[in-house]
């Protein structure tokens, strides 16, 4: 598997066609194409928000919906360091008009002149439009730089290793010989095996039934963010990002305000949708014990298929429960 650039080099912010690249704000001269043109030869090649502006967004719209499995962010060839963004959030949208959040990122500091990083996704995304939303860079008061902006697609393809050997008396378990042959044409039969040797030390292989070595790939779900953030008022209207219906599963998470006790407190309650009663109230529940001294809960429901409330709030002993994501896992 290995990740493809899928970015058009701009030479403005409509050519090549039928590629249009845009922006909220930008310095003269310092255009948003000039994030897509694929060069970080100098300082000027770079886009760069409004003199005295530190926020902007930069918008890529592919004509067509194209799927996506990370972005990259590179820094200009510029020493003014705290310039670059800091924390941004990539959107995505069918219509230009309603986005859902992709993934946000915080903290990136101690760039150096002309670094990318790269940032993938927990699973493949389809939009026509991509928009990073830029929220502050590294203290600069005049203006934020994005040197570069890239997109990439997985491409799918699964390596097959040709030059490693397995060893059958170290990959298959002991078992008598008339067992192994029952299973030794079976393609759903397979065995693993790591590697010990410096270049690749710890890397697990799948030995096939042919005796074929090759890397496996995780299953992952396909999920979205619904609603990232603080709801711990009783009795008002939360909104999530998009219809539970949409989903198989909802994921709904919930903390403690003070991040060092929610490392330890958090509890996640995964909800098949088609249980969901609307206006069921305090129909789910999420609580923690630690001792008859320390110990939340907070009960939920939800009003519609996209608004949610909470119904009330218990502790002892600790800080107030937040909920803090819901997720929905198609």
């Amino acid at each position: 598997m290995a990740l493809i650039n899928i970015t058009p080099i701009m030479t403005s912010n409509t050519t090549p066609s039928p590629y249009v690249v845009s922006s909220n704000n930008n310095w003269e001269g310092y255009e948003a194409w000039k994030a897509f043109n694929n060069t970080l030869v100098n300082s000027g090649d770079t886009y760069l928000t409004q003199s005295g502006t530190t926020t902007s967004w930069l918008k890529i719209d592919f004509s067509t919906t194209t799927k996506v499995d990370a972005f990259s962010l590179y820094y200009r060839n510029n020493t003014t360091y705290n310039e670059v963004p800091k924390t941004f959030i990539l959107y995505g949208s069918n219509d230009d008009s309603s986005y859902e959040q992709i993934i946000k990122v915080d903290s990136q500091s101690l760039w150096a002149t002309a670094e990318g990083r790269l940032y993938k996704f927990p699973f493949s995304v389809s939009f026509r439009y991509y928009k990073l939303n830029i929220l502050e860079n590294n203290g600069n008061l005049v203006a934020t730089a994005v040197g570069l902006l890239k997109f990439w697609k997985d491409d799918t393809v699964v390596e097959y290793v040709t030059n490693k050997k397995a060893s059958m008396q170290i990959t298959m378990p002991q078992a008598p010989t008339s067992k192994i042959k029952l299973i030794e044409n079976n393609p759903k039969e397979a065995l693993l095996i790591s590697s010990n040797d410096a270049a690749n030390y710890g890397t697990l292989y799948m030995i096939n039934n042919e005796g074929r070595a090759i890397i496996p790939m995780a299953a992952m779900t396909n999920e979205d963010v619904l609603f990232n953030g603080v709801a711990d008022i009783i009795d008002i209207d939360y909104t999530i990002a998009k219809s539970y219906k949409y989903y198989k599963y909802i994921a709904i998470t919930v903390g403690v305000t003070t991040d060092t006790a929610e490392n330890g407190s958090c509890q996640t309650l995964i909800v098949p949708t088609n249980l969901i009663i609307l206006n069921n109230i305090g129909q789910f529940a999420l609580s923690v014990f630690f001792t008859t001294s320390y110990s939340w809960s907070m009960t939920l429901h939800f009003t519609s298929d996209i608004i949610f409330r909470i119904n009330s709030k218990n502790v002892v002993g600790w800080a107030n429960p937040v909920l803090r994501r819901i997720t929905g896992i198609k």
